[in-house]
Parts: structure tokens; sequence; C-alpha cells
């Protein structure tokens, strides 16, 4: 589910995967953990998110959130500050009330 498997090329969504596994698990009993909504460290980002503007992340960003019990809401914040740098010291912050509003029974993880 890591965004440069999903959308490496910007506009050019590819859900296949992440959906398959998905359906696999609804349909099996089986309970996931997303992982991970944003990886903070600047190396694993798609080329094309590196140039957006900080309104245009925060929208590009927005749309990685479904249908998981739980999200690894932003990977490796304690040692990387790729999202902080761009969003503020409160890009955390941002993840986690977004993904609650979206499902408030959802857990999340930093």
């Amino acid at each position: 589910m890591k965004w440069y498997s999903t959308e490496n090329v910007q506009g050019q969504e590819n859900y296949t995967i992440p959906d398959a596994m998905l359906k696999f698990s609804k349909e099996n009993g089986v309970s996931v953990i997303g992982h991970t909504i944003l990886w903070d460290d600047e190396n694993f980002q798609p080329e094309w998110v590196k140039s957006l503007s900080p309104d245009k992340l925060r929208e590009a960003a927005a749309k990685y959130i479904g249908q998981v019990i739980a999200w690894d809401e932003m990977n490796e914040n304690l040692h990387c500050r790729y999202f902080k740098d761009k969003l503020g010291e409160n890009a955390s912050a941002i993840y986690y009330s977004t993904t609650y509003h979206l499902d408030p029974n959802t857990d999340v993880y930093e």
C-alpha cells in the first residue's frame, strides 16, 4: 500500500494488488493493518511528490486512507522529517485527525 507502488506516476493510480489483498482478507476473516499512509523518509517518495507545493502535497496525501482496522499513519517520523519539513510540525496530527474523522473506529499508530 505504499505510495510509490500505488501511484509511482502522478495520476496513474493502481490499487490492483492492495484491492486483491483486502478482498482476500475480508473473504477469509483476516484483519488488515494499513502500512503506511505516509513514509516520512524522502528517499521513499515517488519523484513527482517531491515537487508538489504544500497544498498540493496535502491534497495528494489525503487519498491514502482506506478500509482497514488500523493504520501505521506516519512511518519513520522519529528520525525522518519529510512531511514535517513540507507541511509543518503538526503533519502527524493532521493525518491522525483525518483518519479519525473518516473512521472513528480505526486505530492509528505512529
